[in-house]
């Protein structure tokens, strides 16, 4: 994984094609008892994160503990469904608040502005780029 960081995605895609499957189910590391399913088939997401959710639990705990200083005790740590402890009350709550925030008319403004913003800061690269004749990483711009 380390040696293709730089290219994450497209080695994930790779993946796909060499396993000629929108889904592949690799074994878990030694840290994670559960096996971790890649896929890029909607009908998959779809059944993952909508049609049986509960049946999924997203949360390792050792994981969660690696984690926890970096993303606290919300939504992308805590457990949901009826599996978790508290059977899912505190991952609802942590959803409702996060639901609150994260409206459609906000993403719409705050997106466009945003999109506006970055552009510019590409398009002056591109420029000094164009006037030095030097070459460019594209893929590198664009994940910063």
């Amino acid at each position: 994984m380390w040696k293709n960081f730089y290219r994450f995605y497209d080695w994930r895609m790779e993946a796909f094609v060499d396993a000629n499957s929108m889904t592949v189910c690799r074994p878990a590391a030694l840290w994670m008892p559960n096996p971790i399913i890649h896929t890029c088939d909607p009908a998959v997401i779809k059944h993952i994160l909508k049609d049986e959710f509960n049946r999924y639990i997203k949360n390792d705990p050792t994981a969660s503990r690696v984690l926890q200083d970096l993303l606290g005790e919300g939504i992308f740590v805590i457990d949901h469904g009826p599996f978790a402890a508290d059977k899912g009350a505190n991952w609802i709550l942590q959803r409702k608040v996060a639901a609150n925030i994260f409206t459609r008319s906000s993403f719409r403004g705050y997106m466009s502005d945003v999109f506006a913003r970055h552009s510019r800061v590409l398009g002056s690269v591109l420029d000094e780029a164009l006037k030095e004749s030097s070459v460019i990483d594209m893929q590198d711009l664009m994940f910063k």
